[in-house]
């Protein structure tokens, strides 16, 4: 992999199937936050889960900061 179209050089990435899942779950979280954003514009009716779109991580902060209050 390159990113940079000056150079030649190629860098390797060390990867396993789990982290590449667990990369995609987390894109898809984000493509989902972009969606409810256009339902939300578009379809302002349509009633989608409180959590649609966020990931878990966020709801672990928003959990672990309303039980430290």
């Amino acid at each position: 992999m390159n990113y940079d179209p000056n150079s030649n050089h190629e860098t390797s990435i060390p990867s396993s199937l789990s982290r590449e899942l667990a990369y995609n779950i987390e894109h898809a979280i984000h493509h989902m936050a972009i969606i409810k954003i256009g339902l939300f514009v578009s379809f302002p009716e349509l009633q989608l889960p409180k959590n649609f779109g966020v990931a878990p991580s966020t709801l672990r902060y928003h959990n672990n900061t309303i039980e430290v209050k």
